[in-house]
């Protein structure tokens, strides 16, 4: 009588069956960790969402960038109706250039006398012909319009990388022209 032997492939000796077993257990054990980090993760988001807006934002912010950023943002404020309310991001001294330049994030520019000036309720052209115009604004996507009474609207593109804002562009329909702005500090 023969006896029926298994190739040597498939022959398991108690040892390898042990070491299977156990990667099994762990790599099972992993997922169900990595999925529970997950959910816990998703709560503490959710929650921060919920109760601290301004703190789930700059959370956001970091982890995912300024595009996800603005869309959260845009999810947490309406920016559907005009507001006087500038959105904090815009907020500041921007000096304007006729050309985009290729700067890093750290670019601040050497005079901001050439400034655009974006306030709450009001936008402030400051350099060779200062003016001054009441504004209320509206947001869809990265386009901020600032309606201003009387004249046609500025368009204003914000421009990020990263977890940055890089620059805003602005576009007055009425004169054809855009103009890139970078933040004075």
């Amino acid at each position: 009588m023969t006896t029926l032997r298994l190739p040597l492939a498939l022959r398991s000796s108690r040892r390898r069956v042990i070491v299977v077993l156990t990667t099994l257990v762990f790599l099972v054990g992993y997922i169900l960790l990595v999925n529970h980090e997950e959910h816990a993760m998703e709560a503490y988001y959710a929650d921060l969402k919920e109760n601290n807006v301004e703190l789930y934002l700059d959370k956001i912010l970091q982890a995912q960038g300024f595009r996800t950023y603005l869309e959260e943002y845009l999810e947490a404020h309406d920016y559907t109706r005009p507001t006087s309310v500038a959105p904090p991001f815009l907020v500041g001294r921007w000096e304007m250039f006729d050309e985009s330049m290729r700067v890093d994030d750290e670019f601040v520019p050497d005079s901001c006398s050439n400034a655009l000036q974006i306030e709450d309720g009001r936008i402030k052209t400051l350099g060779v012909s200062p003016s001054q115009e009441a504004v209320h604004y509206t947001m869809v996507e990265d386009r901020v319009t600032a309606h201003r009474e009387g004249l046609s609207p500025l368009t204003i593109t914000v421009i990020g990388y990263g977890s940055h804002l890089h620059h805003i562009e602005v576009t007055d329909p009425a004169l054809g022209s855009t103009h890139y702005g970078y933040m004075c500090r």
